[in-house]
Order: structure tokens, then C-alpha cells, then sequence
């Protein structure tokens, strides 16, 4: 590749991240650490940053709604928790992913489900408690 496809190539990336937040050179090296094998185009970087800094938009805006509706003037780790689980797409996205680890947070359960999650949990958890009684409530058999 002669030394002005290499400069135009350049410029051209660099006009693809121009109005990128988050730093693509950090990205561009971390995926080629994890894709060291491969070979990658830089178009990769400028796309992934891409879809991340949209990612994170569209997190930071369901919190933000969040926080106004609660009246509240700072995004807590709570207020973000429940405007992800309550965005139908973002909880679908991250259904199978725990925000905390290795810390304890006290919330209850139902508040962060939508309501038909929360209609169905009450009703299994009723179910179960007739059951648990109808088996603690059966006369008992003798084994002679």
C-alpha cells in the first residue's frame, strides 16, 4: 500500500470518529488484544465505539426519565437499575445480567418489574403458598 492510500485511509478514519465520546484508540487495542489471531479492519474500532456510545445514550436518557419522574436530581446506581429493567428493550437486552457484583443492595424485587412480570409473581408465589399449606395441612400416613 503506497504511503498516500495510507494517509487517505488515515483521513478518512479520522473523520469517521470525529464526533465519537469515547476513545477509540483504548477500544481498537482492547479488541485486538482479545482478537489478536484475526485480522481487523480500524473501521471496526470507529463501529464498535459507535454502537457503545449509543448503547450508553440510550441507557443514560431511560435513567434520566427515570430520576425526573422520581423526582430526584442525581442518577443513583437504584435509579439506573430500574430504568434499565423498565426500557422493554434495554431489559431485554441485559435479562440475563447482574448489575452488582460483589456488592449488597436492598431493593425490593417487585418495584424493578413491569407489571405484568409483577402480576405473575405475586399469583406463583400464592400458588405456592396454598400448595406448601395443603402439604403441611395432609393427614399424615403411618409406614406400618
Amino acid at each position: 500500500m503506497s504511503e498516500t492510500s495510507k494517509d487517505t485511509e488515515k483521513h478518512q478514519e479520522d473523520e469517521n470518529s470525529k464526533h465519537l465520546m469515547l476513545p477509540r484508540p483504548r477500544i481498537e487495542r482492547a479488541l485486538r488484544k482479545q482478537f489478536a489471531s484475526r485480522r481487523m479492519s480500524s473501521g471496526v474500532a470507529v463501529y464498535t465505539t459507535a454502537a457503545l456510545e449509543t448503547l450508553f445514550a440510550d441507557i443514560l436518557a431511560a435513567a434520566n426519565k427515570e430520576a425526573a419522574i422520581s423526582r430526584k436530581k442525581r442518577i443513583t446506581l437504584l435509579t439506573l437499575l430500574k430504568s434499565v429493567r423498565a426500557d422493554p428493550n434495554l431489559s431485554k437486552m441485559f435479562q440475563n445480567y447482574s448489575f452488582f457484583q460483589n456488592h449488597r443492595l436492598t431493593y425490593d424485587a417487585l418495584e424493578l418489574m413491569t407489571k405484568m412480570d409483577r402480576q405473575a409473581t405475586l399469583k406463583a408465589r400464592a400458588e405456592a403458598k396454598k400448595q406448601k399449606q395443603s402439604i403441611e395441612n395432609a393427614p399424615a400416613v403411618d409406614e406400618d
